[in-house]
């Protein structure tokens, strides 16, 4: 459902009036994008753009030309993860917040297949193992414990190449 031209006008308003709003639109803008809601992240920096400093300002300040602005927040906009960036730390300056990310473990996920059983080559390998062969002082194994060295894997030789039968 399109939005209507007064709610785009209220929306503005708040924008110009409410630093606290500006800031929200701008950390959920970012938000979206990070959880992967392209097309939400990339409405909502259109309308954080056009409620606050325009795309003709951000233009001059990317050094991207409007259109190209307007066309990377349209609904078919595809933006360089370059130009991307480069427009969020200019709104992030000129807002004058800083975001940083942060990991958090989902209770419902899945782990990989590495993080919960090693398989191939890697599967034998001491992870407390330095590649020196000297065990790690924070290593949960005994210091008593031998240290085996990593082995060394190489390729058979090929026919031809130096190797004569």
């Amino acid at each position: 459902m399109p939005l209507t031209r007064d709610f785009k006008d209220t929306v503005r308003a708040r924008l110009i009036r409410s630093p606290a709003f500006r800031k929200a639109v701008l950390q959920e803008a970012v938000d979206g994008l990070l959880a992967g809601d392209v097309d939400t992240g990339k409405a909502l920096l259109r309308d954080y753009v056009n409620g606050t400093l325009g795309f003709a300002h951000l233009s001059r300040l990317t050094h991207i030309p409007v259109k190209s602005l307007m066309r990377m927040f349209g609904p078919k906009g595809n933006p360089q993860a370059r130009n991307l960036f480069d427009v969020i730390r200019h709104l992030q300056r000129t807002e004058g917040v800083r975001f940083q990310v942060s990991l958090k473990a989902d209770r419902g996920s899945i782990p990989l297949k590495s993080e919960s059983e090693p398989s191939g080559w890697f599967a034998s390998m001491d992870p407390s193992i330095h590649r020196s062969g000297r065990r790690s002082p924070r290593s949960p194994a005994s210091s008593a414990a031998p240290a085996r060295a990593h082995r060394i894997l190489r390729a058979p030789a090929r026919p031809g190449r130096g190797a004569r039968s």
